[in-house]
């Protein structure tokens, strides 16, 4: 399963405490720190190494269809399969 949250999170939350501490404005924390324009793609990757995938999801119900889809792969084939799920 990879967790996309369209940044390197750490990252972030590190420049914010930064610019806190410096008393400087922490809205530019998201340079270098995410990828909100131009986002991994995480089931292409996938793809890359010869993984199934059945796609991203980001709902709930979607998040549970996919799932189940990986899992029944998975058993059928006895390979691994990617999720990629996006919380933001």
């Amino acid at each position: 399963m990879a967790i996309n949250n369209r940044l390197y999170l750490n990252s972030k939350q590190h420049a914010e405490r930064i610019a806190d501490l410096r008393q400087r404005p922490s809205d530019l924390s998201n340079l270098g720190t995410s990828f909100l324009e131009n986002e991994v793609d995480f089931v292409a990757l996938a793809k890359t190494f010869d993984l199934y995938s059945p796609g991203s999801a980001d709902t709930p119900a979607a998040i549970q269809e996919k799932i189940a889809d990986c899992l029944a792969y998975m058993e059928t084939h006895g390979k691994p399969a990617l999720l990629e799920i996006k919380t933001l």
